[in-house]
C-alpha cells in the first residue's frame, strides 16, 4: 500500500493562474486606487471649510484646481491626489493673520465679501481691519487620510477577495 497521492498538472494550473492575475492586477489596482482616490476627496472636501469655494470645488476630480496624477513606477502603483489652490496649505495648517485693510462689503445678513474693487466715495473705503491673531488650521488633508487609513485595509481585503473568486471561477 502506497502513502500519500500525486497530482498532475498543477505546475500548469499555477502558471495559469498567475498569468491571468498579472494581466487583470494592473487594472483592478488602478480601479482600485480610484476609489480610494474618491473616497479621500470626499473626506477632505467634507472637511473643508465652506467660506472657501474655490478650494472645496478643487477636491473634485476633473476640476481645473484638482490633483489626480496616476503613475506606475516598477511594481509600485501611486495616484496622487490634490489641490492647486495656492491657499490650502493656509487653511490646512493655519496662518498668522497681520493687521492690514480688507476691501469688501457686507451683504443684507451682514456677513462680509470681499470685493477689491469695494469704494465708498463718502469716507473713501469700505471693508474692514483685520486685527493681529493666529488663524488655526483645518486639517482636512490630515483628518482625511487618518479615515482613509482606517477605511483602505478592509476595502482592500473585500476587492482582492472579489478578484480571488473571479480568478478560480
Amino acid at each position: 500500500m502506497a502513502n500519500g497521492f500525486t497530482i498532475n498538472g498543477l505546475d500548469y494550473f499555477e502558471k495559469l493562474l498567475f498569468g491571468i492575475a498579472e494581466q487583470k492586477m494592473p487594472q483592478l489596482i488602478k480601479e482600485m486606487l480610484d476609489q480610494l482616490g474618491f473616497y479621500l476627496l470626499r473626506e477632505i472636501k467634507r472637511r473643508t471649510p465652506v467660506g472657501y469655494g474655490r478650494l472645496k470645488g478643487s477636491f473634485t476630480r476633473g476640476d481645473p484646481d484638482n490633483i489626480w496624477e496616476f503613475d506606475k513606477v516598477g511594481r509600485n502603483f501611486i495616484l496622487k491626489v490634490g489641490t492647486n489652490v495656492d491657499y490650502a496649505e493656509l487653511v490646512e495648517e493655519g496662518h498668522q493673520q497681520h493687521e492690514r485693510w480688507l476691501p469688501g462689503t457686507f451683504d443684507s445678513s451682514g456677513k462680509f465679501r470681499y470685493d477689491s474693487n469695494a469704494f465708498d466715495p463718502e469716507t473713501g473705503q469700505e471693508g474692514i481691519m483685520l486685527t493681529e491673531k493666529f488663524i488655526p488650521g483645518y486639517h482636512m488633508f490630515e483628518l482625511g487620510m487618518d479615515q482613509l487609513e482606517n477605511y483602505a485595509p478592509a476595502y482592500l481585503k473585500e476587492k482582492l477577495k472579489e478578484a480571488f473568486h473571479e480568478l478560480i471561477i
